[in-house]
């Protein structure tokens, strides 16, 4: 018994060693302020602009931390080893270059969540037929030394092009109304009868920088849309022997359903 209680004495005496040992091997987690995109792809279509030449264009960046009582710049760059989330046959590699675009830099402002990255934009005149992407991520720096723990991989596409593109919001127009995949001759339809690329967002009710953006209502939506699906159907009926058919995308060749 005398044995016993010496054991548990000696025990009692090592136990905080042991315990100090072991917190100094758990490595420490670093709670440092970081930023990532609010999304994952964009496109900037410059006919949709009124024929500019030149613009920029922005890119929202959200934080995950603490807000600031001054202003907190960032910068991006472009990105390498990219995976393509947006599209399994993607080549996955940034084929526009500094004839293209140019990144210029960011900024959150003070007491805010949210900034923007700004990208200066440049025609020329191969946009009419081709698309031109740029896989960009965020920096490290001063202000936002994070590794971006948040996301394993927080890149994000950005197209350019003078041609009709899938919109950033066709993701909502999907999960809001069932449009299903993006083709081009599936959005010129809805074009056609809907008067218009349908500029609704379910996170507008929410974001005011998406309400800008998207500034159509869901009702407003949701009847446009109903014209379309009543359009396609009569299209259709009309034509038995070459309904509409996606031209291109992941179900090219297939039959549009909606």
């Amino acid at each position: 018994m005398e044995k016993i209680i010496k054991n548990i004495f000696v025990a009692l005496i090592f136990l905080p060693t042991m315990f100090a040992c072991n917190r100094e091997e758990v490595p420490f987690f670093s709670t440092a302020d970081e930023i990532y995109f609010s999304s994952g792809m964009t496109s900037y279509v410059f006919n949709d602009h009124g024929g500019v030449k030149l613009d920029t264009l922005q890119i929202m960046v959200r934080l995950l931390g603490r807000q600031a009582d001054q202003d907190r710049d960032f910068m991006a760059s472009v990105a390498k080893d990219v995976i393509d989330t947006t599209d399994s046959k993607a080549s996955k590699i940034t084929t526009a270059t500094a004839e293209h675009f140019r990144i210029l830099g960011g900024k959150i402002p003070a007491n805010s969540s949210t900034g923007m990255l700004n990208v200066e934009v440049k025609y020329t005149e191969e946009m009419d037929d081709s698309v031109f992407i740029a896989y960009l991520q965020l920096d490290q720096g001063e202000n936002f030394p994070s590794k971006h723990f948040y996301v394993s991989d927080n890149s994000f596409k950005m197209n350019i092009t003078n041609k009709l593109v899938e919109p950033e919001n066709w993701f909502a127009l999907q999960v809001r109304f069932g449009v299903g995949p993006y083709s081009t001759s599936w959005f010129e339809f809805i074009i056609g009868v809907a008067g218009s690329k349908i500029p609704y967002h379910y996170l507008a009710d929410y974001d005011p920088v998406y309400k800008k953006k998207y500034p159509m209502s869901y009702m407003e939506a949701s009847v446009r849309l109903e014209e379309v699906r009543k359009a396609l159907k009569e299209y259709n009926r009309e034509h038995p022997d070459k309904k509409l058919t996606h031209s291109d995308g992941v179900k090219k060749g297939e039959i549009v359903i909606f």
